[in-house]
């Protein structure tokens, strides 16, 4: 069964005030005893333009006995000079796929999407969002009337 709440990226703070995101991936029959690992590529979205600045590749971790062939990693925004990465904001990501046979690896896929993404950026690209980013919105609805019945345009 599906649990939403190990799939898709969760950021938070930590106990230090920085940054950190967790992921969780399924992969079914995709295990690391394949020989498979999984890559989540991760920018900041003010960088993404920008060809000096790469994306930051983190492994995660196949997590053995899970029904759906679970792939977690925990991945610390630590500041990284002459860039947006570690600042607060919007970062996109994208997993990568990779098969060792006979000692060598091979991408098996470029990039791939999460299908629980819980933002997306352009296209069809999984984001989220840092704490505090966004600030909470402020309603300003409270005098709203509903117009009488001869003033209103129905669609």
């Amino acid at each position: 069964m599906i649990n939403v709440n190990e799939v898709g990226a969760f950021p938070f703070l930590d106990s230090a005030g920085g940054f950190q995101v967790k992921f969780g991936l399924y992969l079914p029959a995709i295990t690391a005893a394949k020989g498979y690992g999984v890559i989540v590529r991760i920018i900041h979205r003010d960088d993404r333009f920008n060809s000096d600045i790469p994306p930051q590749d983190f492994p995660l971790s196949h997590q053995n006995g899970t029904p759906l062939d679970l792939w977690t990693a925990t991945v610390p925004l630590t500041a990284i000079p002459n860039t947006n990465f570690g600042a607060a904001g919007t970062y996109l990501y994208r997993y990568q796929l990779l098969r060792t046979q006979g000692g060598s690896t091979r991408v098996v896929t470029e990039w791939f999407t999460d299908p629980f993404a819980r933002e997306t950026d352009i296209g069809r690209l999984p984001s989220f969002s840092t704490p505090g980013f966004f600030p909470a919105f402020a309603w300003q609805d409270g005098a709203f009337k509903t117009p009488e019945l001869d003033d209103m345009v129905v669609y």
